[in-house]
């Protein structure tokens, strides 16, 4: 810092702007410190660059650094492996699903909306560029509130007048119905005048919202 004063503070103010960061009153905050680890790794090293001892007691101790690392690393691969040897969503996904995403992504625009339950929101922009009104718990503004609405979306106790409500607010374009949305309540879209059934794959139905009934 004394004689790179640029190169010296950039690390350790990078590092300082931590905790004002991650608690910014910002819905994103969480976004805001990600790569902070690149600035401690590069103050650590130079700290272990200026440490007085004998080359052989420091390559012990950059060793043990070292493998206390990648315990981290042992972690993640275990974790992994575990959820490959037991095939399940949300890391597989059902191929009617994904032939119902795909529908979406050769035949909708990238701007257009499509409500779902949270479950399939979650995996659709993995497939199709288009919004989902729900599907990341961080990014999804208001997710609390409009979770319990989409839920109530696909429960036959709400009303059409409510489900009208909810797709012209949010400018929904499409319904995605499969086991999901199906399990949230026994209410049938075919039924719905304001919806329009355009492509079906198994338990997987797309619908296209037409508010006049056409």
């Amino acid at each position: 810092m004394r004689s790179h004063p640029w190169q010296g503070w950039l690390p350790v103010a990078w590092v300082f702007s931590l905790p004002l960061l991650a608690y910014a009153p910002f819905a994103l905050q969480r976004r805001l410190p990600e790569g902070i680890w690149v600035a401690m790794v590069a103050l650590v090293m130079v700290a272990v660059e200026n440490w007085q001892i004998g080359s052989r007691t420091r390559i012990i101790l950059v060793s043990g650094l070292l493998i206390t690392g990648t315990l981290s690393t042992l972690f993640l691969w275990g974790g992994s492996l575990q959820a490959v040897l037991r095939p399940g969503q949300p890391l597989f996904l059902l191929v009617d699903q994904i032939r119902v995403f795909e529908y979406l992504e050769a035949s909708a625009g990238k701007n257009q909306v499509v409500l779902s339950a949270f479950q399939t929101g979650n995996a659709m922009p993995a497939w199709t560029p288009q919004f989902v009104v729900i599907g990341h718990g961080p990014e999804s503004p208001n997710l609390g509130k409009n979770l319990l609405r989409v839920d109530a979306f696909f429960d036959e106790e709400s009303t059409d007048r409510d489900r009208v409500t909810l797709l012209a607010e949010f400018g929904v374009d499409y319904v995605i119905w499969g086991p999901v949305e199906r399990a949230l309540g026994g209410w049938n879209p075919l039924q719905a005048t304001y919806l329009r059934q355009i492509f079906q794959q198994g338990e997987h139905t797309l619908f296209q919202v037409t508010m006049d009934g056409d």
